[in-house]
């Protein structure tokens, strides 16, 4: 319990910085994500019991600060984290740069539902790709970040899915 509410914790900081700080290095719809490399590192990091219930309730914080359709987080959160598991299942070693290229194609995918929503699927070639690779530049800064905050809030939690 009480590292789910760290990881919801840290989900709304991250929340909270991007939609503050890294609104200022917006170029039209492009900016820099901080969630959905966030919602990866979960599927990387723990199992499918606990990681789906992060997942979900960092996308029902998500929500409190868009102007989507209810629930569209949650669906695109959901579907990311068990498309990350599903690729999970069917490779034996990642490497960085395969970490990259999931944090961009969920990326991709999570714009997809996102504009479908919106209304606008036009912009996901332009706008959606950038973002994605973007999100798969930023990939090994973030996912080393993440990975020393929960080493510094958890250290007996390496390697392990917490209770």
């Amino acid at each position: 319990m009480r590292y789910f509410l760290f990881i919801l914790t840290f989900g709304f900081i991250l929340i909270l910085f991007e939609t503050t700080f890294c609104s200022f290095i917006k170029i039209n719809d492009l900016k820099i994500s901080l969630i959905f490399p966030f919602v990866v590192w979960i599927a990387f990091r723990k199992d499918i019991e606990y990681g789906f219930f992060y997942v979900i309730g960092i996308a029902l914080i998500t929500e409190v600060f868009t102007i989507i359709s209810p629930y569209v987080y949650m669906l695109s959160f959901g579907l990311s984290f068990l498309l990350v598991k599903y690729i999970l299942e069917n490779i034996n070693c990642i490497f960085v740069w395969q970490k990259m290229l999931v944090v961009g194609l969920v990326t991709l995918l999570s714009n997809f539902i996102m504009y479908l929503f919106y209304g606008v699927l036009d912009r996901v070639v332009p706008y959606g790709m950038f973002q994605a690779v973007i999100n798969a530049a930023l990939t090994p800064f973030l996912f080393a970040l993440y990975d020393e905050i929960n080493f510094f809030f958890f250290p007996e939690l390496i390697d392990k899915t917490p209770e």
